[in-house]
């Protein structure tokens, strides 16, 4: 727990800042926050001022937040998770071990179902009435009914 309570060194941070990278230097460009307004009544006299840095951990929270607020405005249908590699090695990635888990999920045959044009989701009344030529009688009789 204590190494979350760490500050970010403010050096490090305006060298990503000042990267030759548009997208590091994006990724790390200062954000405007309000400052927290300190009653004049609570301050002491002679008391030491806390520090404003933010921590690892306050870091962390703020991001989590972030993206639970854009996931909350948002409707997604699934979440897939898809393991790299069985060791839980950082930047390792097991090419035949992902596509096994794509295969698994059938996310392979959705992709190749929506590569072909087939529709998603249709209701049974418009797949009734585009392929009525396609069936018999009796089921034709039970389309009109539904």
């Amino acid at each position: 727990m204590s190494k979350n309570r760490d500050s970010v060194n403010e050096e490090q941070v305006s060298i990503l800042r000042g990267s030759k990278y548009d997208l590091v230097g994006s990724l790390f460009k200062e954000k405007k926050e309000a400052k927290p307004k300190q009653a004049a009544a609570t301050s002491r006299p002679g008391a030491k001022k806390k520090s404003l840095k933010k921590t690892v951990g306050k870091q962390f929270s703020d991001s989590l937040k972030m993206l639970m607020d854009k996931l909350n405005t948002t409707t997604p249908h699934y979440v897939r998770c898809i393991k790299p590699n069985d060791e839980k090695a950082e930047f390792s990635f097991t090419l035949s071990r992902a596509v096994e888990q794509l295969r698994a999920c059938g996310v392979l045959e959705t992709v190749r179902i929506s590569a072909a044009g087939f529709p998603g989701r249709w209701t049974y009344k418009n797949f009734g009435t585009r392929y009525r030529v396609l069936l018999n009688a009796k089921v034709t009789i039970m389309t009109h009914i539904i």
